[in-house]
């Protein structure tokens, strides 16, 4: 999907939340509208103390997962008509702003959110191995 940088929030948290403009036509005056929203957090912008209570270091994160670790949100709504797609893509992007700025400014985010994928991440490669016992 191709992406347009449309607006770039910092956040009170030391983030920054870049929105995307994801669009595409897709027949003659129908558009898919997306409004994509991601961002950044590095492994070692959390409190350690705080992923050490969740049993995890910033390596252990930062091996598995990368860094930095890329929350992204995507809204979308298709068949819009041409001549309804710019109120639409407002609506979508002021839609994400009110949504998403709060929950991503909160001081706990960055590291509520790479404890998530790190336990996402460890689930998933139980999974796998389980398979792989399997369908050996």
């Amino acid at each position: 999907m191709e992406r347009r940088l449309v607006d770039t929030l910092s956040l009170d948290n030391g983030l920054t939340l870049k929105l995307y403009d994801g669009s595409r036509k897709i027949a003659a005056d129908r558009w898919q509208v997306a409004c994509i929203a991601n961002v950044a957090v590095p492994v070692d912008f959390p409190d350690p103390e705080m992923l050490s209570r969740a049993g995890m270091t910033r390596n252990d994160i930062s091996e598995a997962l990368g860094d930095p670790v890329l929350f992204e949100k995507v809204l979308e709504r298709n068949f819009v008509d041409a001549s309804d797609l710019k109120p639409v893509t407002d609506g979508l992007f002021q839609s994400v702003v009110d949504s998403l700025v709060p929950y991503l400014s909160r001081p706990d985010f960055p590291g509520r959110f790479l404890i998530r994928k790190y336990q996402e991440y460890r689930q998933q490669t139980v999974w796998r191995k389980k398979d792989d016992l399997f369908f050996a």
